[in-house]
């Protein structure tokens, strides 16, 4: 398994790619998550994300579904609301909101995706 985070997922598509070909499952944190949670349809708020790969992470999860390969995402999110506070979020971040990366039931979640894997390869 492999474990990516960063903001950029347009820095990495290559890396992602390439992955997907060897590991069984991969785990996307850090900002980069924006992009594929907005390739699933959920409200990002203001978070950092990149629209023109939008449509590239869709591909990739479709992709690696088809091989029976997971992706696996934030279930929930840390960062700001829109007045500025310090803020948990699920999946869907309101209008005004910034994430900044995965919450506490996401780190829970990865925590046992890693713990289960034999090989980690871990980048980010």
């Amino acid at each position: 398994m492999a474990v990516l985070g960063g903001s950029k997922i347009s820095d990495k598509l290559g890396v992602v790619e390439a992955l997907l070909r060897v590991v069984d499952s991969l785990v996307v944190g850090g900002a980069m998550c924006f992009t594929f949670l907005a390739a699933q349809g959920f409200g990002i708020g203001d978070s950092l994300f990149e629209p023109d790969q939008v449509e590239t992470c869709r591909r990739l999860l479709a992709e690696s579904a088809a091989k029976g390969k997971t992706i696996h995402l934030p279930e929930d999110i840390v960062g700001v609301d829109a007045r500025g506070e310090y803020a948990t979020f699920g999946t869907r971040l309101p209008e005004g909101a910034k994430g900044f990366d995965i919450g506490p039931g996401s780190a829970a979640a990865f925590t046992d995706v890693i713990m289960d894997a034999r090989t980690v390869f871990w980048n980010g």
